[in-house]
């Protein structure tokens, strides 16, 4: 049988920022004119035919797109060469959140499944494929200013703050060539995962491996990289005019300051109550590091869920909250952090 290359177009309809999210596709490629009838869960669906086989070999292409995920059944409905006798072939298959897929029917009954990752996450306000990275003047000099600093620790600094900036986006050479200038890799492996999430172009993200040395590094930001793609943050802005992304975070200073009465308190509970008010504060956002440094002063997983719930509301960059789930050993403790995010609307606050 011939190699056969599933070409998918995807025809993207401009939308305003705040749409709701592109439904998953499913796009079923039947190389035979013999299949004439397509039905998913016993529904049929109607078949684009072609007047001549095109050059993909496709006689066919059923597309769907009001599937909701989770397992469907597949069932196909062909006739001999001579148009006589029906033959039923039917598959299952799985449809996953935020994936399209390609079915491909071969003409001796095969059936291939290629899943293709849809980036449209949702009312995602700052999903990257809308951004533009630094131009390359302003990263020249971001660039040089740090090159300039002597000191290692100030050079991370730097880098540290670059990223943190909301209005900072980076390409996969600008990030790289920052994350260059740390010293320390496991450093380097804690702002690899903090300006991944900014990342314009994040399908060039892996040549960034090639900077560690330590292949636990590189494998720990290789399973950050398949984990945030496969359960990317989803933020339902319903309230566009309470999104934190016109806020500013809590100063270095002001927050330096809160970090030192928040150790004073010795007693759980007290450092507890210091954490819980300063998060609940109206007048207070943090960043994602700043709020992750704050929580990781409480040990107890139960408690550090609270905090971490009570300041998603507050933070500025949500695009990196993912990183919070680095604070529980728990998965269980994980999965309901993330379905509290991907339930949470900013009318909640």
């Amino acid at each position: 049988m011939k190699a056969i290359s599933i070409f998918l177009v995807s025809c993207l309809t401009a939308v305003s920022v705040g749409a709701q999210t592109r439904a998953n596709t499913v796009t079923i490629n039947l190389n035979s004119s013999r299949y004439q009838e397509v039905l998913v869960d016993g529904r049929a669906y109607p078949i684009t035919t072609n007047s001549n086989t095109n050059m993909n070999g496709m006689n066919g292409v059923v597309t769907i797109t009001d599937l909701q995920e989770g397992q469907h059944t597949l069932e196909l409905v062909r006739v001999n060469q001579n148009g006589n006798n029906r033959r039923n072939i039917s598959r299952t298959f799985d449809l996953r959140a935020r994936y399209d897929l390609a079915v491909m029917v071969n003409n001796d009954g095969s059936i291939e499944l290629k899943e293709t990752r849809n980036r449209n996450y949702g009312n995602y306000g700052n999903a990257n494929r809308y951004r533009r990275p630094m131009s390359d003047a302003d990263f020249s000099v971001l660039l040089q200013n740090i090159q300039n600093q002597r000191r290692a620790s100030t050079k991370t600094t730097a880098v540290t703050t670059a990223f943190e900036n909301t209005n900072n986006y980076f390409t996969t050479d600008q990030a790289t060539e920052l994350l260059e200038l740390v010293a320390s890799e496991s450093k380097r492996l804690s702002l690899a995962k903090t300006v991944y999430p900014k990342i314009t172009d994040q399908a060039n993200f892996s040549t960034t491996y090639n900077l560690f040395d330590n292949q636990a590094n590189r494998d720990a930001l290789v399973a950050y990289v398949n984990s945030y793609n496969a359960n990317p943050p989803v933020y339902n802005d319903n309230n566009s005019g309470n999104n934190n992304y016109n806020k500013t975070a809590m100063t270095d200073a002001d927050y330096n300051l809160l970090v030192r009465d928040i150790k004073k308190q010795w007693l759980p509970g007290a450092k507890m109550n210091a954490l819980s008010n300063a998060l609940n504060n109206t007048d207070n956002y943090f960043t994602t590091t700043q709020a992750k440094e704050l929580i990781r002063l409480i040990t107890d997983e139960n408690n550090r869920l609270q905090l971490a719930k009570a300041a998603y509301a507050r933070i500025v960059d949500p695009g990196n909250f993912a990183q919070l789930y680095d604070l529980f050993s728990s998965q269980a403790k994980k999965d309901e952090l993330r379905n509290y995010i991907n339930s949470y609307t900013y009318s909640n606050r």
